[in-house]
């Protein structure tokens, strides 16, 4: 009797087992950039946890720590890069965790609208002008956006002398499911600023007058049809098209990156912009035949650089013809070895004949 009891005893307090596989829990976790998150996997028993993350990315870095015992992810001002699919594993249950994050895409820009006539007043935020004429224009924004997801509103930062110039800011939210992400979030507030100095070159700003020179206060929209030609065993030629729109995003250079492939060292090249130039190109040189190399190109402005998708291209074989010329070269530094060799045995043997 007392050893049936001593075994349900101890049979209670152990871990509970499963013949078969629970289903995993999923959680999705919506934040905005900046917001501090936690992933939590804790059962009241004392298990082990295991963690992991899909992609590269590891699951601890000097933002995300794994805290109580590690049954806890913290992450500190999250943004792009925390966004994506955790894993929490511990001895009963799987965890799945989808962190999303929401990031405020702000694109200032500077417009001269013809249709406003420049008081004093406009430099006081409280006046009834100021607050009319603001009013006005976000309206406007507001028409121009209506259709864009994510669109969130139009701020007026000032207006200055010049007929009147508006200083604005559109914002738009991205939402981000993955850290690659990034990179399309730079693309969405170069669209965002594409599509106002388009309107404005139309004339389609409902309402109000505008001169169709309009300053992007933001990064640049990625170079267009980047392609790789001309490929030889030891270079690759890289050409490329500017994006719509340079002048207003005052674009005044490339970089075309290039590393081989499953590396991580990149190399690095600044190529000038002249203005009116509509074709670009760059020879990268002194590459291994019959290798892989990731190629990408970015335009630059003084506001940061955009870089297009990098592809994978390859060099051609070395030509037999090197080859050819590499046997020959051995074979005469042979030749000339051996002559040589002749020279200093006939010498050698002639002096000994003399001494002897």
């Amino acid at each position: 009797m007392l050893f049936f009891f001593l075994y349900f005893a101890l049979a209670s307090t152990s871990k509970p087992t499963s013949t078969t596989a629970r289903p995993p829990i999923l959680i999705t976790v919506n934040a905005s950039e900046g917001d501090d998150v936690t992933l939590n996997c804790t059962r009241k028993d004392n298990y082990e946890y295991t963690w992991s993350r899909e992609g590269e990315d590891p699951v601890e870095t000097t933002s995300r720590t794994l805290e109580d015992e590690k049954s806890k992810l913290r992450i500190k001002q999250v943004d792009v890069r925390d966004s994506g699919i955790y894993l929490c594993q511990n001895d009963v249950d799987k965890y799945i965790f989808t962190v999303t994050v929401s990031v405020l895409v702000k694109v200032e820009m500077v417009m001269k609208v013809l249709s406003y006539k420049y008081t004093p007043e406009l430099q006081n935020k409280s006046s009834p002008v100021y607050k009319e004429t603001e009013r006005n224009f976000t309206k406007v924004m507001d028409k121009v956006f209506q259709n864009t997801p994510g669109y969130q509103r139009t701020q007026v930062l000032n207006f200055t002398k010049g007929s009147v110039k508006v200083d604005f800011r559109v914002i738009i939210v991205v939402v981000a499911t993955d850290p690659k992400n990034a990179s399309s979030i730079v693309d969405k507030g170069a669209e965002t600023g594409q599509k106002v100095v388009r309107q404005a070159k139309s004339g389609n700003l409902p309402g109000i007058a505008v001169d169709p020179v309009v300053e992007v206060k933001g990064p640049p929209p990625e170079p267009l049809n980047v392609t790789v030609s001309d490929k030889k065993s030891n270079q690759l030629s890289v050409q490329w098209l500017p994006p719509e729109e340079t002048i207003a995003f005052g674009i005044y250079g490339y970089v075309v990156q290039h590393r081989r492939f499953a590396t991580k060292d990149v190399f690095s090249k600044h190529v000038k912009a002249p203005e009116g130039k509509s074709e670009f190109s760059y020879q990268i040189q002194n590459l291994e035949p019959d290798t892989s190399y990731v190629i990408r190109v970015a335009a630059k402005n003084n506001y940061g650089k955009n870089f297009n998708e990098g592809t994978a291209y390859q060099t051609l074989p070395a030509p037999p013809f090197d080859w050819v010329v590499a046997l020959i070269g051995i074979a005469v530094a042979f030749v000339i070895a051996l002559i040589i060799g002749v020279i200093i045995y006939l010498r050698l043997t002639r002096r000994g004949r003399y001494i002897s």
